[in-house]
């Protein structure tokens, strides 16, 4: 009988971030990280969690991904007229 020489996502200690092991759990817990950043005050506009998969243990992790905002303009300096 053939086998499948798939590779299983595992916790890897040397990734150094929390593991889920799919997609749907990940994305769970990022919800759920969202609104308790919204209540404690730590969000940031340009900021937003994203899920993504680990290439080094095959699992999914939750990053901060800042998106960049176009630079407000600034009003011209004030001109003293004569």
């Amino acid at each position: 009988m053939a086998r499948a020489n798939w590779i299983l996502p595992r916790a890897d200690a040397a990734c150094g971030k929390v593991f889920h092991p799919d997609r749907q759990s990940a994305e769970g817990y990022r919800i759920g990280l969202q609104f308790w950043n919204q209540a404690t005050g730590r969000n940031r506009a340009s900021d937003h969690l994203v899920v993504f998969r680990c290439r080094r243990c095959g699992g999914f992790h939750i990053a901060r991904k800042s998106s960049k905002a176009p630079a407000v303009e600034k009003p011209p300096a004030f001109a003293a007229t004569a």
